[in-house]
């Protein structure tokens, strides 16, 4: 592929059979054959074309127009219009050439077959599908008889028809040639040849297209190391794997993936002076995507025009790379509210492809909803409707019900019809546009990391969210859309947090121990990580530590794992279960209850959030809905009365008809509540809310019961009360023993812990230089211990500079761990790009992860909130706990409960880390309380769990009730919440 060095040489030759044997001569003739092909290669179109016509010519001239050489002249003239999508000008050129040799070689010769696969190409091109099959089928026949399967060109027909059925959406049988492609060029070749690599590509690509990118990222990966070792990084060949691999991560929204990537292949194309070439213009292409997505208008503008101009000079305002650049930069004008300039261009778009490739190919659909969307965002519905429903059709005929793109194609005219109120035609087509985001789930969480999952769910999340906004108004006239809410939301509530569970336990119930060996050694590796974030920038960078490259080490060890996992997986796990199954787990007088968090789309989403409330009893046709329109103030002004009404001990006639009178219309007779609440639910208790008609709290008016997600009601199995051996107690730090002196400089008091919290926890949490120590701790913990021994339980305590944050990890798998101390939890805050300290850490890294902003206080925290090192357990830290046979968790520590809320998947704070690590359950707090309100929780719960033999919950929910007869006030009986099993 070196034709700059190949053109002067041709060139050379040519001038020399000119010279000597003059411009009639079929030596001339081949010389300028071979100069246009490696103008071609050039992308010279334009001299290339005057070379082969010149070629024809005189081909035509000496050996008569039945010549096999005259044949190829038209073969590659034909060629050469094709790339440039002058389609027209092509297919009388590789029809004639398909005569000529049909009639002078017969139809069993390879040159004829060739000809046979350069027509279903170029009909295929234009989405004549059924035109291009049966001359694929003849030349792959063809070849097969006479060449035999591992010829290059029988290789090629295999290659093309994987191609032809993955434009029609048929991946079944494109996946069947690909394969054996792969399997040919591995035999034939071995996996270190360059065919092989693009063989992987091509199979990716495939994936891709079908939103497999779990299955894609290893193939690309393997191609391009293969292409690195074996051409080199400047190969061109590389380059394009390099572009493919970028593309899949910017469509994750792996943005920090993708940029080095693209930028990678835009220095080989410009260190191999080939800026003038559609692959540079590619590439151009796609940075300014990547850019756009970034909200970085103004550089995007710059690449998508380079990218039109490299495409408008090299190949014509006729050619579908042409017409891409004008979609994707009026897609920026577009966004940027440049409605005139967006249309024309998305108009110019629309009519080169139709033009080129006719009204049933997937790119004309493309631009077609581009089009729409610009002229419903100016409410000229009239001109969208007609044209979103062109382009849903194709994409449903050409390629299937499953296509992603088909279900973004549903949603747009599903939005289109919501917007104007009309509702039941909407409804249709937001169901067709949700079932394939599902099956998108099912088919890729299964080999993604958590923080890929992540990012791959919120591509497409906010599909799931309008529907539940059009729900909130389509319900009154259709009540049983609620069932495909429920369902909707039993498949995607806490869904990493669910994955990342089950991914633990089938690994530690495998008995596979090269597989349990790699889940130790991700476990080390996070825990590795834990300590590099306590580092700052220097300390990092003075012992070459990367970062990032730590990171990706852990990660891809944590997506092995979720890969391998998948062997263990039993048949409950890859169920989809519907409302109905939770329906069939409920007992007489028991509901199971989804309260959900979602904003309002009005044309637009908008910044008023409301929460849906999703019932189910044995009796329901369908999950009663509703719905409190008043999210905004429930999450502002009524959730700062309830912590104020709590914090002050004050009677609360608020909160109870805000949060729950109108839930509680719907729950006559009910005793039992299953309940799993989003966003400011989560930071609530519900048993403390106060019925003033009734003159009860919840606490005695019902059993309620949390869970992460209703759907754990069919999968959890039954909880037998379990003889419990020994409890480990840790609690009374000695936060102070100080290993080395405190500067006191006020520049740098201000870098600790405190620096970040509101005035209230400064004075709990210190007395001057000083962490307050917890004197009821060692009270609380000695007690228990009591309790615990005088049931012939062995208690092993660990207090003072015993209660180390060392000690803690080194435990193995406690039976029951009890935690006594201070608990913390920093709010998201403005970033900080100083080097500063914060809870010992790298400020950036505390910023970055709420698992890093919340954690518990041990012996030596003193030092470690300044100095980093042994002393504070972020949450982070505690994930890697060896927590796999523990029952609970009981952090007697204020404000455990709190975290981060992330709508859909629950706190992400100390709660999430222990349940992450293995605990079964977990007792935490939600505000800070009492040390004697405290003490005596615990003593009374677990003198009725392992005294009385009472299960976990009614131990705990009696311990509440006997605590709320000596302090009444929620604020000492209701800080303390369970979850889990």
């Amino acid at each position: 592929r070196l034709y700059s060095k190949a053109e002067p040489l041709c060139l050379e030759a040519k001038n020399i059979y000119e010279k000597v044997l003059g411009k009639e001569h079929p030596d001339y003739a081949d010389a300028c054959d071979k100069l246009g092909l490696v103008c071609e290669k050039l992308v010279l179109y334009a001299k290339s074309e005057s070379l082969y016509l010149e070629t024809k010519t005189i081909r035509e001239k000496v050996l008569g127009k039945e010549h096999p050489k005259y044949a190829n002249s038209c073969n590659n003239l034909a060629y050469l219009y094709y790339i440039q999508s002058k389609f027209a000008k092509a297919e009388p050129l590789y029809v004639e050439a398909k005569n000529i040799r049909e009639k002078t070689s017969g139809k069993q010769h390879p040159d004829y077959a060739i000809s046979c696969y350069n027509l279903a190409v170029l009909y295929g091109n234009q989405g004549f599908y059924k035109k291009a099959e049966p001359f694929c089928v003849e030349a792959k026949t063809i070849q097969e008889k006479v060449l035999g399967k591992e010829h290059p060109d029988y290789i090629y027909s295999c290659n093309h028809f994987a191609g032809l059925y993955k434009k029609q959406g048929l991946y079944a049988k494109a996946e069947s040639f690909y394969k054996e492609v792969k399997a040919t060029l591995e035999k034939t070749l071995g996996k270190e040849h360059p065919d092989y690599a693009m063989s992987l590509d091509n199979l990716a690509n495939l994936y891709v297209e079908q939103g497999l990118y779990a299955k894609a990222e290893p193939l690309y990966i393997e191609s391009k190391t293969t292409l690195e070792k074996v051409l080199g990084k400047e190969h061109l060949d590389y380059a394009d794997v390099c572009s493919d691999l970028a593309e899949m991560y910017r469509v994750l929204g792996l943005l920090e993936k993708a940029e080095p990537l693209y930028i990678e292949v835009k220095n080989i194309y410009t260190k191999n002076a080939v800026k003038n070439h559609p692959n540079y213009a590619s590439v151009c292409n796609s940075l300014a995507l990547l850019y756009e997505s970034q909200g970085l208008f103004a550089k995007a503008e710059l690449f998508y025009e380079e990218a039109k101009n490299v495409n408008e000079e090299v190949l014509g305002k006729e050619h579908l790379n042409y017409a891409g650049s004008c979609n994707n930069l009026a897609g920026l004008y577009d966004n940027q509210g440049l409605f005139t300039n967006a249309e024309l261009l998305y108009l110019e778009a629309k009519n080169i492809k139709e033009k080129v490739l006719g009204k049933e190919h997937p790119d004309y659909a493309t631009t077609c909803n581009n089009l729409a969307a610009l002229y419903n965002r100016q409410g000229l519905n009239k001109k969208a409707e007609p044209i979103l429903i062109e382009a849903t059709k194709i994409y449903e005929k050409v390629l299937g019900k499953e296509h992603p793109n088909y279900a973004t194609s549903c949603s747009n005219l599903a939005s289109f019809y919501e917007s104007q109120g009309l509702y039941s035609k909407a409804e249709p087509f937001i169901l067709a546009g949700i079932k394939p985001l599902i099956s998108q789930i099912e088919n890729n969480f299964s080999t993604l990391s958590e923080k890929e999952k992540g990012v791959f769910y919120n591509s497409f999340s906010h599909t799931f969210e309008f529907y539940n906004s059009f729900a909130s108004k389509r319900f009154k006239e259709n009540p049983s859309i609620t069932a495909e809410i429920y369902n909707n939301n039993l498949a995607t509530k806490a869904l990493l947090f669910n994955a990342s569970d089950k991914m633990r336990n089938r690994i530690l119930n495998s008995k596979d121990e090269k597989l349990i060996s790699l889940f130790e050694e991700w476990k080390t590796k996070k825990t590795n990580l834990a300590q590099v974030y306590q580092m700052t920038l220097e300390e990092k960078q003075k012992q070459g530590i990367d970062v990032p490259k730590l990171e990706n080490e852990a990660n891809e060890i944590e997506k092995q794992l979720f890969q391998k996992s998948e062997i263990f997986a039993s048949l409950s796990d890859k169920k989809r279960y519907k409302w109905l199954d939770v329906q069939k787990t409920l007992k007489p007088n028991e509901v199971a209850i989804e309260i959900i968090r979602f904003k309002i789309y009005n044309k637009k989403w908008t910044d008023t959030t409301k929460y849906m409330v999703l019932i189910i009893s044995p009796e329901s046709k369908y999950p009663e809905m509703v719905i409190l329109e008043n999210g905004n103030e429930l999450e502002g002004k009524h959730a700062k009365y309830y912590q104020n009404a709590i914090k002050n001990k004050l009677l609360d006639l608020n909160s109870y008809n805000q949060y729950w009178k109108k839930i509680e219309d719907k729950l006559l007779g009910v005793k039992k509540i299953y309940l799993s609440v989003d966003g400011v639910y989560n930071s609530l208790n519900m048993n403390t809310l106060f019925d003033n008609t009734s003159n009860k709290y919840l606490l005695e008016k019902y059993d309620i019961e949390l869970l992460t997600n209703t759907k754990d009601l069919c999968t959890r199995k039954v909880n037998v009360q379990k003889d419990i051996k020994k409890v480990n107690l840790i609690g009374f730090p000695n936060y102070n023993n100080d290993s080395k002196p405190i500067k006191t400089e006020d520049e740098d008091k201000n870098q600790v812990v405190a620096s970040l919290m509101a005035e209230e926890d400064k004075s709990r949490f210190f007395r001057g230089d000083n962490i307050s120590e917890l004197p009821g701790t060692k009270i609380e913990i000695e007690n228990l211990a009591k309790i615990i021994t005088s049931k012939q339980i062995k208690a092993e305590k660990l207090l003072g500079n015993e209660a180390s944050e060392s000690n803690l990890k080194n435990l193995k798998s406690p039976e029951i761990l009890h935690i006594a101390t201070h608990g913390f939890f920093l709010p998201d805050t403005k970033k900080d790009t100083t080097n500063k300290k914060m809870l010992g850490m790298d400020s950036k890294s505390v910023f970055q992860n709420p698992l890093l902003r919340s954690g518990l206080l041990f012996a030596n925290a003193k030092t470690a909130l300044k100095e980093g090192g042994d002393g504070v357990l972020t949450s982070y830290e505690a994930m890697n706990l060896d927590l796999d046979n523990t029952e609970i968790v009981v952090m007697s520590a204020c404000e455990t409960g709190l975290g981060e809320v992330k709508n859909g998947e629950g706190v992400y704070g100390l709660q999430r880390a222990f349940q992450t690590a293995g605990a079964k359950s977990v007792l935490m707090s939600l505000w800070t309380v009492s040390d004697d309100a405290t003490q005596a929780l615990m003593t009374l719960f677990y003198e009725n769990w392992i005294g009385k033999k009472q299960t976990k919950r009614e131990a705990f929910k009696n311990a509440q009730n006997e605590l709320k007869t000596k302090y009444p006030q929620p604020y000492y009986w209701g800080a303390f919440v369970m979850v889990g099993e």
